[in-house]
Order: structure tokens, then sequence, then C-alpha cells
């Protein structure tokens, strides 16, 4: 495969393949941003947006904007995924400041419906799993300490 036949092979598949099927089911044309979790025919999978994703969105539609030929449908997903963060922005800040990313797709914090009992139940599998490496460990000091009086003696 020559170089022009690689580079005209990656813009078919960008443009005439993958943003085609992204912007099917991924730009939140109702809400603003971008959804996450596509299935494989593009519709929805999960509703939840991702902070670090809308920056994403924003970035990549405006660059093909600027880089690629100003399609004006580019520029709107762009400004209408600025929009969105804008208009969530404290929602977004305080997720972030509680070490959460995930917003539902009207922007709002998923935490605040399920965080109470995620937090506990993440700090409660934390603490047994410290706890079962330390039992694991115990046991295997023991076993070795034997030996190893009897290497170093």
């Amino acid at each position: 495969m020559t170089l022009a036949q690689l580079r005209d092979d990656y813009q078919d598949r960008l443009f005439n393949q993958y943003f085609p099927f992204w912007e099917k089911g991924g730009v939140d044309r109702q809400h603003g941003g971008v959804i996450c979790e596509l299935n494989d025919d593009g519709s929805v999978a999960s509703d939840e947006k991702y902070v670090w994703y809308q920056g994403r969105g924003i970035w990549v539609y405006s660059f093909l904007y600027n880089e690629f030929g100003r399609n004006p449908r580019w520029l709107e997903i762009a400004r209408q995924g600025r929009e969105f963060v804008n208009r969530q922005r404290e929602t977004i800040t305080s997720a972030i400041d509680r070490g959460r990313q995930d917003l539902d797709h009207h922007g709002g914090d998923r935490q605040l419906a399920t965080g109470r009992f995620h937090t506990r139940a993440v700090r409660l599998a934390e603490r047994l799993k410290a706890r079962q490496i330390g039992l694991v460990v115990l046991r295997h000091v023991r076993d070795v300490q034997p030996v190893a009086k009897q290497i170093c003696a």
C-alpha cells in the first residue's frame, strides 16, 4: 500500500465511517455534550457522560472544523458541547472534587443518587482487600521464618 493509498484509506475510515457512526448516537443533540458508550450499531448503550470525554469531544470537533473544511455541523457539535459544559460547570466541579467523572445525560451528578452507598461499598471493599492481603503476607512470613532461620544459622 502506498502512502497515498494509506492516506485515502484513513480518510475514508474517519470521515465516511467513524464520524458518521459517532454522530448517530454519540452526539447528544437534545442536551449537548457527548455520550460515551455506544452499541455496535451506533445506538446509545448508556447515557453516561464522562467529564473528560466532554473536553475531548469539544476539542475533536473544533479541530475538525478548523483543519478539515470548516463543516458547520462540526462547529455546531463543538459549540453544543461547550454550552453543555458551561451549563453544568458547578455539577462538574463538584463531581471532580469528589473524585467522580460521570454525569447523566442531562449533566446531573450520578453520585447524588448512588454516592453514599457506592462510597461506603468501595471503602469496605478496600478494607477487606487490605485485610486479606495482610493475612496472606502474615501466613507467608510465618511459613518462611523457620526456613530463613535454618539458612542463616
